[in-house]
């Protein structure tokens, strides 16, 4: 699969910063193309795309599944989120 590769090249280059072959063992094993399409689709939630580009960039057909993805993302940077980080301020 070409995202191990791209992993292994990345380590071999120094991007990942300090990993031992057990941990490089570890994320090529964990990849796949579904973690791939999981980390896009809450890459550009992040970046503030909206779900009808997302979905035809894609080409997902359920919105309910880009939606799933973003959930876990929302949670992190919604409205509460960002009230509990400026009580901790």
């Amino acid at each position: 699969m070409i995202y191990r590769r791209l992993i292994g090249a990345a380590h071999a280059k120094g991007l990942l910063g300090e990993m031992g072959p057990a941990e490089l063992a570890r994320w090529l094993a964990a990849v796949s193309s579904h973690s791939i399409r999981v980390g896009v689709a809450q890459d550009n939630f992040a970046a503030g795309e909206n779900l009808p580009a997302i979905m035809q960039s894609y080409r997902w057909r359920d919105p309910r599944t880009v939606l799933r993805y973003g959930a876990k993302l929302a949670v992190k940077s919604g409205a509460s989120a960002r009230l509990a980080k400026r009580l901790q301020e």
